[in-house]
Parts: structure tokens; C-alpha cells; sequence
């Protein structure tokens, strides 16, 4: 077979090799844009692709052809149109060899190349101020690499952001983290926006991170999965969960419990547009109004196509009110044949062991234990290699929240300085009194100057002790 030899045809055979090289798409799929690509044909298409991957196709091949398959028409719709436009401009400028295929013009238009050399900072301490201590010795956590079981971060919304998820990343214990939702209406977001949220997209930190998304509209959220898919997402979540009164008002998070139809909707529509190999998630509650019809949800959700359930024992309008309800959990679990994962109100060890045997889950996710706790993870899989560990001391928690502030501190105007670390403080005084004393001294700073002066004597004292 040979190469469709004209200008169109060799742009989008370029543009499809790249795309198929880059995202590893089925390549059968890639044969099925053929309605949608001119004037080379599938068979053409499909060899090229073949040829690219260093492989080689018979003659008598022929790829099966499914122009209505919802991924062409999303792709189709979603980037081949904004890759024409530019094709035309370019032509117009006689410019057309500088932007020959997706890659480039995805760097040139979406600046991800810029993004690509943006790396999340670490900014040390002004002078005056001592660096963190270091955090856990690695005769500490030898251990992670023998538990087979998974402990998942919750995607804490206004907490959990790119500088705390790289934090906890070097605390240790967490198997995935799963990014703030991204909030999908009934258009597709620019990649700009997936990567100041999911920074981790194009800058691993060691630890895989899903991009969790919240919306009704199923053809949108399939649009916007496939895009986060086509930046490097390691998964899609989908939140069925949040109980927040802005986004439940606007058909968002744990209102749709009480659809189970629109549930199975936007999970299979999301399934369908991403790539089969992507792992589709989701997360929910036991009920919107009362903890019912959880069993209905999770089968709608197990049966769309998703491939593992988060469920928060607690149902909206129980919020985060105790108990969490883990036999509910239990309930799921046993009606499904996905792994579930637990969720909630799991503080301590021995509440774990409390969610496991109530739940029968294996794996687990934690929120705001994570924050009371920042080494919970390493404790509980210490507990299960039958291994002795000794909590993080206050002075490497003091190191780890200076450390997050001076992270956050440019992202945030003068008017909330320090607002994070506050928070953070207002969790870790359920396990560590010193945090209630700190909190008191700096609850009423705003100045960066006056909360590096409060924060110096314990920084001093904490690298002494070290």
C-alpha cells in the first residue's frame, strides 16, 4: 500500500501517526476515522500507522469501519476542526511546514511546551529562616514495598492541590491520588486549565494522580475525559459525590444519586470516548437526601463500564457528621464484581481495622485523616507488614506545614496569607496539642514577615533535634 502523496492527505497522515504514537490508541480505532479524513482511505490510514509503529499490515487487511463510533465523532469534532482552522491559517501565511502535525500545533496553541518547563517550585526559606527538617528515615517506610493493599488521598476541594499532593508524595504511604473536580459544563475546557490543575500531567511526582471530573452532561464529560486522556491522565474519576449546595444546585456531584439512569449514562459515555486501556473511576455517596438506592447507584455505575467505585459511607445530607456507615460499604462490595474502595471517618489505626472488618474492603481512601494525621498511610502499612513505626515528631510536622506555606504563599493575594497553613492547623490538633498552641499564636497574622518570625524558634528547634 502506499501513502496518499498529496498535501492534505501527508498533513493528516502525519497528524494521525503522531497522535497514534503518542496516546497509543487501539489502532483500529485510529482506522475508524477514515469518514472524517480525506482523501487518503482507512486502509491507507490504518498501514501508515502500521509503518510508523514499525510494524507491518497485509494487503488483504481492511480495518472495520464504524463512522458513528463516539470517539471518532468527539475526536473529529473536538480536534480535528481546531487543527483544520490552524492548517488554513497557516496556509494562508505559507507557513504550513511549522505546524505539519497535532504535537506541534497542540504546543503551539495550547502552550503546553510552556507548561512542560513550568515544574511545581519548591521555594526555599528567606534568609533568617531554616530550611525544613528532613521528614522519615527509609529504614522507616522499607516496609510500603510488601503491602499489596492501595491507600488512595481524597480529592479534598480548596485542600488538596498540586503543593499538597507533592508534599504527601514525600511523606510516603499513598498508593493514587485523584485531583479537585474539574467542573464540566457543555463545553471543552482548554488544556491550559487540566494542567494548572493536574500539574502532574506533564510533571510526575512519583505517584500516579486520576483527573476527577464533576458535571451532568455526558457528552461533555466523554469530551473533556478524552482530553485529559490526550494530555497523559493515568485515569478519569467522575465525582457522584460532592455534597456542596453550589454544585448539587446545579446538577452536579451527589444530587445525581437520585438518577441512577443519568449515572450509567455519563459513566458508559465516558468509558466509550477514552481510550480502553484508561482506567474510568468513580467516586459516590450512600444517598442524596437518605442513605437508599446506593446498591441501585453503584450496579448503574459497575455496569456503565467503570472499573473501580470509591463509596463515602455517609449519604449529602449526612455530610460529615459521624458515624460513616462502612456495613453500607459492605453492601456494595458484595454486589459488585469491581473493586470498591472505603471512604470515611477512618481517623486511626484501629479505625481502619474497624472499616476493613465492617466493609470487607481491602483498599482505602482517606481526606481529612490524611490532614490530623500526615503519616497515617505509613502507620497502617506498617501495621499490616507486622512492623513497628514511630509517628512523625511535631518538629518534622512543623517543617512540613512551613514547607506548604512557602510553596503556596506566591499563589495567593497578601489578604490571605497563611490561610492554608491555618487550616492545616485546625486538623492537626486532633492529634498533636502543640498544633492548638500554634494555631493560637498565628491565628490573627497576615504579614509573610510576621508568620516566618512565629515559625523561625521551632524551625531552629526542629533541625536541632534532628
Amino acid at each position: 500500500m502506499q501513502r496518499d502523496t498529496t498535501k492534505k492527505g501527508s498533513d493528516y497522515t502525519a497528524f494521525f501517526n503522531s497522535i497514534a504514537q503518542k496516546l497509543l490508541f487501539d489502532l483500529q480505532e485510529i482506522a475508524m476515522a477514515q469518514p472524517i479524513v480525506q482523501p487518503a482511505t482507512a486502509s491507507q490510514l490504518a498501514a501508515c500507522v502500521y509503518e510508523s509503529l514499525g510494524l507491518t499490515m497485509q494487503n488483504s487487511t481492511q480495518p472495520t469501519i464504524d463512522p458513528g463510533h463516539q470517539r471518532v465523532l468527539i475526536f473529529a469534532r473536538g480536534y480535528r476542526g481546531a487543527y483544520d482552522n490552524e492548517l488554513t491559517r497557516q496556509r494562508a501565511r505559507k507557513t504550513t511546514s511549522k505546524c505539519c502535525n497535532y504535537r506541534d500545533f497542540a504546543v503551539q496553541n495550547d502552550s503546553l511546551a510552556k507548561s512542560c518547563a513550568s515544574p511545581i517550585p519548591i521555594r526555599k526559606a528567606s534568609s533568617g529562616t531554616l530550611p525544613p527538617p528532613k521528614l522519615t528515615s527509609n529504614d522507616q517506610t522499607t516496609f510500603i514495598h510488601r503491602i499489596s493493599m492501595r491507600i488512595l488521598m481524597a480529592p479534598m476541594e480548596g485542600v488538596v492541590d498540586p503543593y499538597l499532593r507533592a508534599l504527601y508524595c514525600q511523606i510516603g504511604g499513598i498508593d493514587l491520588f485523584v485531583t479537585e473536580f474539574i467542573r464540566v459544563t457543555h463545553t471543552l475546557l482548554p488544556a491550559k486549565l487540566f494542567l494548572r490543575l493536574c500539574p502532574e500531567l506533564h510533571q510526575p511526582i512519583g505517584v500516579p494522580v486520576r483527573v476527577q471530573l464533576l458535571g451532568s452532561d455526558s457528552q461533555a464529560l466523554a469530551e473533556n475525559a478524552l482530553r485529559a486522556a490526550m494530555l497523559g491522565a493515568p485515569g478519569i474519576d467522575l465525582n457522584f459525590g460532592c455534597p456542596a449546595k453550589t454544585v448539587n444546585k446545579h446538577r452536579g456531584g451527589a444530587c445525581l444519586l437520585q438518577e441512577p439512569t443519568t449515572l450509567f449514562e455519563i459513566v458508559n459515555a465516558v468509558r466509550k470516548a477514552t481510550p480502553s486501556h484508561l482506567p474510568v473511576t468513580a467516586k459516590m455517596r450512600l444517598g442524596y437526601l437518605a442513605r437508599q438506592g446506593y446498591v441501585e447507584n453503584a450496579l448503574a455505575i459497575a455496569e456503565a463500564g467503570a472499573q473501580e467505585l470509591v463509596v463515602h459511607g455517609r449519604s449529602k445530607t449526612d455530610g460529615y457528621k459521624p458515624p460513616a456507615f462502612w456495613d453500607a460499604i459492605g453492601e456494595i462490595k458484595a454486589a459488585l464484581n469491581i473493586p470498591v474502595v472505603a471512604n470515611g471517618d477512618i481517623w486511626d489505626l484501629d479505625d481502619f481495622k474497624r472499616c476493613r472488618a465492617e466493609s470487607g474492603c481491602t483498599d482505602v481512601m482517606l481526606g481529612r485523616p490524611l490532614l490530623a494525621k500526615p503519616d497515617l498511610a505509613l502507620q497502617i502499612k506498617a501495621f499490616l507488614a507486622g512492623d513497628d513505626y514511630t509517628p512523625l515528631p511535631w518538629a518534622t510536622i512543623v517543617g512540613l506545614i512551613w514547607q506548604y506555606h512557602l510553596n503556596t504563599l506566591p499563589d495567593y493575594p497578601s489578604k490571605h496569607i497563611g490561610n492554608r497553613l491555618k487550616q492545616w492547623l485546625m486538623y492537626l490538633q486532633r492529634h498533636y496539642q502543640q498544633a492548638e498552641r500554634l494555631f493560637e499564636q498565628i491565628k490573627t497574622l497576615k504579614c509573610a514577615d510576621a508568620l516566618e518570625a512565629a515559625f523561625a524558634p521551632l524551625l531552629a528547634e526542629a533541625n536541632t533535634d534532628n
